[in-house]
């Protein structure tokens, strides 16, 4: 962009590298942008200047993915309205559908491998981790699958103050 002028439009190889050439002197903004990005766009000034390259900083876009899957309660979705799916140690979340269809978005996918994360999903005051296979992967949606929750395992009287929590095999339960 040169004045809010498109002047150059490109698209990345697979490494991300990008060349524009017989640029006019000037100074031009370049923007990247992904809708598979945690950013969704970026951007830096360059200077062109004549019988020059020019060589702007580098415009890193974080690359995202997401997590679906569908929870159950004792293998029905009645009941499934007010349980929430999170990543846990992370703000990341979505409330479960009528359907017991959920869906993370923008799940971020770490540089060194596709991401593990520790999946939980909680109704009340019951969280139940849950089992899956398979890595966040950028661009990608990872299906965890059918999550059946058992409502024989939760405690019924919820309160407001949390003070300490138990740790069984079906999940961990807090307990006011």
């Amino acid at each position: 962009y040169q004045d809010d002028n498109l002047i150059l439009k490109g698209t990345t190889d697979e490494k991300g590298n990008y060349k524009f050439e017989n640029v006019e002197p000037g100074t031009y903004t370049i923007y990247a942008s992904s809708d598979a990005s945690s950013e969704k766009a970026v951007l830096t000034k360059v200077e062109v200047r004549a019988g020059e390259t020019a060589s702007p900083a580098v415009l890193k876009l974080n690359p995202t993915g997401k997590i679906k899957g569908v929870v159950t309660i004792d293998g029905k979705t009645e009941g499934v309205l007010g349980c929430e799916v999170f990543i846990g140690g992370t703000t990341y979340s979505a409330k479960v559908a009528s359907s017991g269809a959920f869906l993370i978005s923008d799940v971020p996918v770490l540089a060194e491998d596709p991401a593990i994360y520790e999946l939980y999903v909680q109704k009340g005051d019951y969280i139940q981790p849950i089992p899956y296979e398979g890595k966040v992967e950028a661009d990608k949606t990872l299906d965890v699958g059918k999550i059946d929750l058992l409502s024989s395992n939760w405690s019924v009287d919820c309160t407001n103050q949390i003070s300490r929590c138990e740790a069984t095999e079906e999940g961990i339960k807090f307990v006011g």
